[in-house]
């Protein structure tokens, strides 16, 4: 009985490319849409040099996110975006309350991504409380969504106070989750700053510190530590300041320059209106009349 023909015992092209096709199909290998999204994004971001270059940052997250709200990792890099939009608003011009807003609001629904804390958090006055804060999972959305929501209660001032327990505790969270990430650190130092209550400045600076020394190529923190303490008046805070408003930063993402002198220009513009120059026009005066007074006055023998 004559054998099989070559024809049978190997498949043919056609076949092959079938069978490649099924594969390339299945589940495990099917690329996922969100990592290629923040793939391409990622690029754009290191390599954005004006405020014009975020659109193509944005534009493939938000196309990640038309096909999934709940992609989370479109939604931590939306709030990363946004925050950087609010810290590239000149110093006087309106925008940056509306920019800090929106990152909040993509951080928080990345953390409401997980049902069990959506559940949780729809318990809560206002959709988003401490509870649910102290119980967020995921390290990389509590710490955007952190830092996005004290950037956001810095903007509005005084009318943020009701949020200063969430804030705290969901910085808190973070740092828990992602001790060495830098944003989480960051976030906990402005929370603490901006507590009503109890506001801990130490601490605030500490925590900043620690987001420098994890993330040198970011300004911000140090920025933001400068800015405590020339509010208390501190000449080499201020004097961090200046450099830093005056362009003397170095940093990994080259917007954050711009961001970092923009930050660095409005704290120097506050820390200086919070001085009392009256005051100390008033003492300059009087130690000047002391000093007419004791070169006037004639020699004692």
């Amino acid at each position: 009985m004559p054998g099989p023909s070559r024809r049978a015992r190997f498949p043919t092209r056609s076949a092959l490319l079938a069978v490649v096709g099924l594969l390339r199909c299945a589940p495990w290998h099917r690329p996922s849409a969100d990592v290629d999204a923040g793939a391409r994004s990622d690029l754009a971001w290191a390599a954005a040099r004006e405020p014009a270059d975020l659109d193509a940052v944005e534009a493939p997250l938000l196309a990640a996110l038309a096909e999934d709200p709940a992609d989370v990792e479109a939604l931590w890099r939306l709030a990363r975006v946004e925050l950087l939009q609010a810290d590239l608003v000149p110093a006087g011009e309106e925008g940056r309350v509306d920019h800090a807003r929106l990152a909040r609001e993509y951080g928080v629904r990345c953390l409401l991504a997980d049902a069990g804390l959506a559940a949780l958090a729809a318990r809560e006055p206002g959709g988003f409380g401490p509870k649910a804060a102290a119980a967020a999972n995921d390290g990389t959305c509590a710490s955007w969504a952190a830092l996005a929501w004290a950037r956001w209660a810095e903007a509005r001032g005084p009318a943020a106070s009701v949020d200063a327990p969430t804030l705290r505790a969901l910085a808190e969270r973070a740092v828990a989750l992602r001790p060495e990430d830098a944003r989480a650190h960051e976030a906990l130092g402005l929370a603490l700053a901006l507590d009503p209550v109890n506001p801990d400045l130490s601490g605030a600076r500490a925590a900043l510190e620690r987001a420098a020394a994890l993330d040198p190529g970011s300004p911000l923190p140090r920025v933001e530590a400068a800015a405590l303490g020339a509010a208390a008046g501190e000449e080499p805070a201020r004097r961090v300041l200046r450099e830093a408003a005056g362009g003397a930063v170095r940093c990994a993402i080259p917007l954050e320059c711009l961001a970092a002198r923009n930050r660095a220009a409005r704290d120097l513009s506050a820390a200086d209106e919070a001085v009392d120059w009256a005051a100390v026009r008033r003492q300059l005066e009087a130690t000047r009349a002391g000093l007419l007074e004791a070169r006037e006055a004639p020699p004692t023998e």
